[in-house]
């Protein structure tokens, strides 16, 4: 008896009749002594036997129609896009760089970017010493930072407490 079973590739090819004559005849010696890959070879018989004789079936010529026709009667849940979770998303990114703003000291950093832009650039000179002003003047303008960022929090709320609510209401 061989140690090695028939695939079931192997078998498939063989009742399909896609092997060569060489490799027939080593299937069939195969199936003489293996009791287990006889057993396999005869479902797979009984399988293919199953699968001539199945008829298949039609479906109604109304089928495609009553499929459109329940997809187009359910809701739409959840198609709207949820504007609300985008500007809260963007509202925490903005409150996240105002702290970090907060608790920087960003001069040192503009006047690293000014050294680095007015050594290549006459013109990044000019861009330089912009830029070093708007980074120190981040730093002294918190207080309009803060009041931004809170500014927008209370609009989130009206909208989802109030304007949302007229809305549902309407529809």
């Amino acid at each position: 008896m061989s140690l090695k079973h028939l695939t079931d590739d192997e078998m498939q090819e063989y009742l399909d009749g896609n092997l060569s004559l060489e490799n027939v005849l080593s299937v069939e010696r195969h199936l003489e002594s293996c009791s287990f890959c006889k057993e396999s070879l005869k479902q797979y018989k009984s399988l293919y036997v199953g699968l001539a004789n199945d008829e298949g079936f039609d479906l109604p010529k109304s089928f495609a129609k009553s499929v459109i026709s329940r997809l187009q009667a359910e809701p739409e849940a959840n198609s709207h896009f949820n504007y609300a979770n985008i500007f809260l998303t963007v509202l925490g990114i903005i409150i996240a760089v105002g702290i970090t703003f907060y608790y920087l000291d960003l001069k040192p950093l503009g006047k690293a970017i000014s050294n680095i832009l007015s050594a290549q650039y006459e013109f990044g000179m000019a861009v330089a010493e912009s830029l070093e002003t708007f980074l120190s003047g981040l730093n002294t303008n918190r207080g309009l930072l803060i009041f931004g960022v809170l500014a927008l929090l209370v609009i989130v709320t009206l909208d989802h407490f109030l304007v949302r609510k007229f809305l549902r209401v309407e529809r």
